[in-house]
């Protein structure tokens, strides 16, 4: 959201038709980069089976085809450690390696704006030079 800068009315006016893509497209200043982020962001309808999956049935007040889907799929992958240990923990480390990558690259981006000497937004809490070792 820091990208919107400070002329809202372009955003909103977009020709993209959509401000979220227009955010997306200056944050990145490239169309080929922006486009598997906006695919990413599927609007009602942009997925396969769309229809299928949002049906809410009367008196029940909750998406029950979604939600018999991810069950499944949960039950699919909780069967690997049946077949196969070894890949149970390979799907594991992969998942995990990826909760980690994705801190590190925010903290990463965090220092380097440091290191920099860069200003942040203004904030509710500022831990002044202290913020560079608990970041580190």
């Amino acid at each position: 959201m820091f990208t919107i800068g400070p002329d809202v009315q372009s955003v909103l006016n977009t020709p993209f038709g959509q401000p979220w893509v227009q955010i997306i497209y200056k944050a990145t200043n490239s169309h080929a980069a922006s486009m598997p982020l906006r695919s990413s962001f599927a609007r009602d309808g942009g997925r396969p089976f769309g229809a299928f999956f949002a049906k809410v049935r009367p008196g029940w007040d909750v998406p029950v085809n979604a939600m018999a889907f991810t069950w499944g799929i949960t039950v699919i992958l909780s069967l690997v450690i049946i077949g196969s240990p070894v890949a149970f923990s390979i799907l594991t480390s992969l998942s995990l390696t990826g909760l980690i990558s994705s801190y590190l690259l925010a903290v990463c981006c965090i220092l380097a704006k440091r290191i920099r000497g860069e200003q942040f937004p203004p904030g509710q809490f500022n831990l002044g030079s202290f913020g560079f070792v608990a970041n580190g």
